[in-house]
């Protein structure tokens, strides 16, 4: 039994530091892609949906919530802003403050200030003067970490439940 319990311990090590190394190749190919001259316009559109995309589906389709969120964060408005150089600090800003209220608004009030620690590890990149390239990773890392954090909430939320339903009916 002893040693079943120790190889598991290590492949939860293994996949942890495999988790981490994957994280760190996304990170630093995404700072690569931004730094270069144009900066890769498509993978930032599809890291924008991509995040859209996981703020909506923590919400009832046709909500209120749902639908701000698709009006606030316009694909084809953000596509044509940062294609035409048009996204400005100021809209950095807004969107960065957008994406972690919404994350604050929808996930558990003990997850706050961890949210808002990922929020403002970015403002203060931008407020040190980090670059573009700089500024991106970090927020859309620490957004999806946000985010990431919603989703593993709710999953455990279910696991608890799903227990509960258990030794309920153990218990009749």
């Amino acid at each position: 039994m002893a040693e079943s319990a120790k190889f598991e311990k290590n492949m939860e090590k293994i996949k942890g530091q495999i988790k981490e190394q994957m994280e760190k190749a996304w990170f630093d190919a995404l700072k690569e892609k931004t730094n270069s001259n144009p900066p890769d316009y498509d993978w930032l559109e599809r890291l924008y949906v991509e995040m859209r995309d996981k703020l909506m589906g923590l919400t009832r389709r046709n909500s209120k919530l749902y639908i701000e969120i698709r009006e606030s964060m316009d694909i084809v408005l953000f596509s044509q802003m940062i294609r035409n150089n048009a996204f400005t600090g100021e809209d950095t800003l807004k969107l960065i403050e957008y994406v972690f209220e919404t994350c604050k608004q929808m996930g558990s009030p003990a997850r706050d200030t961890t949210t808002d620690q990922y929020k403002y590890e970015v403002l203060g990149l931008i407020k040190a003067g980090g670059t573009f390239g700089d500024i991106v990773p970090l927020f859309f890392k620490n957004a999806n970490k946000s985010v990431d954090n919603i989703y593993n909430d709710l999953q455990q939320l279910s696991i608890n439940f799903s227990n509960k339903e258990k030794d309920i009916n153990i218990k009749k």
